[in-house]
């Protein structure tokens, strides 16, 4: 922070010897001359370094632009984007609005992810080979008494399903039915295995964990709701870094903010590979998911993402907020997210956009895809991004002419 002598936050907190270089203490005794005739040193002398981020500063504008276009045009209370590189890990962009500089909502503020979740119960159903694209489910015309208490609902009411039409149309129904074939055991593994319930690995002080119960504790509702995202809490970054998974073909990589270190002479001294924290799910299963997440964005509630000529795959999402003091959820506070990565069949860049408590709609189709269509346009034409073949990821589910929202 300008003024202060010291890291505050983030960077320039986790890396302050670095870049402020290592106190020493210098003891003289000269005689009347100015000759020095005595002299001790203390601590080893350094001068301090450089650190570079991997922050791309066009795609930090375009991010910081769009999320405060849709922050304010939504009237959310808060608005994040980011973006980053599923192949290194490294983060190209990380705005918020509006702007704190002692904050870092991306790496410290959680939330239940919502309907971008489905995309990871889906990954695990599929890798375990407990579901394929050719079941169907009966989503209960909208409305499923799970017991005598609980009824889980969807935005919309639906009939049979196809796996894929699940997905498209965000039925809550249908995923509790996948969560529920796949089982704790497997829902918990794979969980685990996309970085959820553990810290992304940057580093920072204040850096959550999110939120993820003991495998112990859940049960069978537990299961069914958490499958569609509820029931668990995550930071903006864990859920990036999930979907990089399934963009570069299953493999969890470290988020990554700082690229290299240099020397006052300009000369490197460490540079930060990209690392593989492990292998979520095989790259077939990989490519199952982005298959069915394209038809989200083509013919689902992914719509507003869409980019003319480009395929884009990703996921909407919408959760209720939890009250931090009761634990319950409060009554008309919603975030929307959206989640999703292009060019589909080679993906650069993965973008996440979160709005909280959006006041226009609630829906992440609606507040959150706009912000991600915008920052993946801008990034195209400054990247000089060719447009996709047409017959790339050719999809064959019929489109539906009724609205969806999410």
């Amino acid at each position: 922070m300008v003024g202060a002598n010291t890291g505050l936050t983030g960077v320039e907190l986790l890396y302050d010897k670095v870049l402020s270089g290592l106190v020493s203490r210098r003891e003289v005794i000269k005689d009347n001359a100015g000759h020095v005739i005595y002299e001790n040193k203390e601590g080893n002398e350094e001068r301090p370094r450089d650190i570079y981020l991997t922050l791309d500063k066009n795609i930090q504008f375009f991010a910081q632009e769009a999320v405060k276009k849709e922050a304010q045009k939504n009237r959310a209370d808060l608005g994040m984007a980011l973006v980053q590189d599923p192949n290194t890990g490294r983060i190209l962009a990380m705005a918020t609005y509006p702007e704190d500089p002692v904050k870092l909502p991306p790496v410290e503020w959680v939330y239940e992810p919502g309907s971008t979740f489905k995309s990871i119960t889906l990954a695990a159903a599929l890798e375990k080979d407990i579901v394929s694209e050719r079941d169907t489910f009966f989503c209960e015309n909208g409305a499923w008494p799970f017991n005598s208490k609980v009824t889980i609902h969807d935005h919309t009411p639906e009939g049979t399903l196809t796996l894929s039409g699940v997905i498209e149309r965000s039925s809550n129904i249908g995923v509790a039915k996948i969560g529920l074939k796949l089982g704790i055991e497997n829902y918990y593994l794979y969980t685990k295995a996309f970085g959820f319930g553990t810290k992304p690995g940057l580093g920072f002080y204040g850096e959550s964990s999110g939120i993820l119960r003991a495998q112990a504790k859940y049960r069978q509702l537990d299961l069914a709701v958490g499958s569609y995202g509820h029931g668990l809490a995550a930071t903006p970054l864990q859920v990036i870094s999930a979907y990089s998974a399934l963009a570069n073909g299953g493999r969890l990589l470290e988020a990554r903010l700082v690229d290299k270190i240099t020397d006052f002479n300009g000369r490197e001294i460490s540079r930060e590979e990209p690392s593989s924290v492990r292998r979520a799910v095989s790259e077939k299963t990989a490519g199952r998911v982005k298959a069915i997440l394209l038809n989200v964005v083509d013919k689902g509630t992914g719509k507003n993402a869409a980019v003319t000529g480009y395929h884009v795959a990703g996921k909407t999402g919408t959760s209720k907020k939890i009250d931090p003091k009761t634990g319950k959820y409060l009554t008309g506070r919603n975030v929307a997210s959206f989640c999703g990565f292009f060019p589909a069949d080679k993906p650069l860049y993965t973008i996440l956009v979160v709005m909280d408590n959006p006041k226009t709609s609630q829906y992440g189709g609606e507040s959150a895809a706009p912000a991600f269509q915008e920052i993946s346009k801008k990034i195209i034409t400054m990247k000089g991004i060719k447009p996709d073949a047409p017959e790339q990821f050719k999809n064959t589910l019929k489109d539906s002419s009724r609205p969806i929202s999410d």
